[in-house]
This record gives structure tokens, sequence and C-alpha cells, in this order.
């Protein structure tokens, strides 16, 4: 029956148009399900990397973020002041480093391009690495390698796994700002300090010296005869401001020890008791009119500290 012909085609070319709706619908709830899922892992990320300071902790994050949505090794390369770059070893993401492979991750960061695996530059091997590039440049290098690259290297995966190595840029780009800005604040603080400390210390260099030279022009002068205890008293003086000025030119070698960053601790095992009392010895003249009570507990033990540095505390 022509009817019944017609009614079968009318109904099979409906069936198949809502199959073919349904089908584009279920592949259009599909693919807002993985964006969804991508998106919470990239605002997981940034979260967690705005919560972190240090640019360590900001790699080893970002590292274990990129290592569970991609579920591939990761390995991040940071840069030392010289420009070389460093494989970091934060929370043991990053993959054995094929010597043959040690020399991309710097073609990558001094070229601020893509290479490895799927790229058109050394395309043999195993790893992807890409720039990660902040607004003054690369800061690091993101390695990823997937045991299932086809995955990795499709298009939406690609873009990505771009969009969390420009959030970790970012992030790490902060954190270097912020460490710069630190030490530009270290910098301007202990360059106020050493004009106080030279100031002071100039103040302090011209009164010992100018008792020397009084004393010593009063003991050489022979105008007038002095008696022996005037004498002695002049020589005492002499001998203490030389030991005040020798205290002071150590100070200064001691800051410019410091400042160079060769100062060394020598630790030994002290009683408390004996370092305050050559603490005090060494401050008798300056402390004589003032009552100084010391009081320790019966079982103090020693003190691991250097004791001539201590002293000076």
């Amino acid at each position: 029956d022509v009817q019944y012909l017609l009614t079968f085609a009318v109904m099979l070319v409906v069936a198949l148009l809502i199959s073919r709706l349904a089908a584009h619908k279920s592949q259009q709830a599909e693919a807002a399900l993985i964006r969804e899922k991508r998106t919470a892992a990239l605002y997981a990320m940034s979260r967690e990397l705005i919560t972190q300071t240090g640019v360590d902790k900001l790699a080893s994050v970002a590292s274990r973020h990129i290592h569970d949505v991609f579920h591939c090794q990761v390995a991040v390369f940071l840069p030392d002041r010289e420009g070389r770059v460093h494989l970091h070893r934060g929370e043991a993401l990053h993959f054995d480093l094929d010597p043959k492979e040690a020399g991309i991750s710097q073609w990558v960061f001094d070229h601020k391009e893509s290479a490895g695996h799927g790229t058109n530059t050394l395309s043999g091997s195993d790893s992807l690495y890409l720039p990660l590039l902040g607004s003054h440049g690369a800061v690091g290098v993101l390695a990823v390698r997937s045991s299932r690259p086809a995955e990795l290297l499709a298009p939406e995966q690609l873009h990505l796994l771009q969009t969390f190595a420009n959030q970790m840029a970012l992030a790490l780009e902060r954190a270097r700002l912020t460490e710069e800005a630190q030490e530009a604040h270290v910098q301007t603080e202990t360059e106020r300090m050493r004009n106080a400390v030279l100031s002071s210390v100039s103040h302090d260099l011209r009164t010992p010296l100018t008792t020397i030279v009084g004393a010593s022009s009063a003991l050489l002068s022979t105008t007038q005869p002095l008696s022996t205890e005037s004498q002695q008293e002049l020589v005492r003086s002499i001998s203490d401001e030389a030991g005040r000025l020798d205290r002071l030119l150590k100070n200064l070698l001691d800051m410019t020890r410091l400042e160079a960053g060769v100062m060394q601790l020598r630790k030994e095992w002290h009683a408390l008791e004996e370092l305050v009392g050559t603490a005090l010895a060494r401050v008798k003249s300056r402390i004589a009119t003032h009552p100084i009570v010391t009081a320790y507990p019966d079982n103090l033990p020693l003190v691991f500290v250097d004791g001539v540095l201590i002293e000076q505390v």
C-alpha cells in the first residue's frame, strides 16, 4: 500500500532527524561537561597560586595541578641569575631528563618558542616544551610527557595546556617581581643603615682620637712637669681610648665582612656566665657608675654560640 510506504518514509526521516539532534545535543552536553571540568581545574589552580608565595612553591603547585588534569609527567625549568635554566625538583613530579634533551629547555627559554614532540622544532623529543612567558619575557620552561601523546596534542587539550602555562607564568612573574622589590627594599635599608653607622662611627672615632692626642701632648710637654700620678692617669686614658678605638675598628671590619657575606660563625659550647662576665669586663669603664646585677639559674646548660660575636651582641 503506497500510503503505508509514505508513512514509513516520513517516520523514518523524522526518526533519523530526531536521532541526529539527540546525538548532537548529547555531544554538546558532553563538551559542556568537559569545559566545566577544565574551567574548574583552571580556577582551582589559579586560586591556589594566589595564596602561595615564592617561586619554588608556585612551581610545585602548578606542576601538581597540570599533572592531575592532563595525567602526564611534568617538569619545570627555572632560570638562575645568569639566565641558565635548571630542573626544579619540587614534589617529585618531574621526569628523568635524557641528557640528549638537556639543551631543549634552554633553547625554548632563549627563543621563547615551543619545541619537542608535536612541534616543528626538535620533534624527535619524547616531551613537549612550552615557554612560560610573562609580560617582561620568559620566566621558565614547562615540559610535559604523556603516555598518550595524541590526546595531549589534540587542539582543545593543547589550548588548555597553553592556558595553564600562561597562568603559571603570570604567577611566577609576580613572585619574581615581589622578590626583586624585596631585594631593592633591603638594599635601600642597608644603604640607609650604612650611612647612619658611618655617621655615628665618625663621631665615635673623633672622641678617642682627641683624648689620645691631648693626653700624649700633655705627656710630651716639658714646660710643666707632671706628677707620677698624673702621668699614670694620662697613660691609662690613652690605653682605654686606644682599646675603645680598637673595638670601633673591629666593628667596622665585622660590618664589612657581614655585608660581603664572608662572616662565618665559629660555634662552641660556652657557659653563659663567662660570656656575660667577659662582655661586662669589656665595657667596664663605661658602666662604672651604673649598678649591674646578674642572676643565673642553677641548672643553666651550656650554650652553643660564637663566643666573640655573642659578646659583641
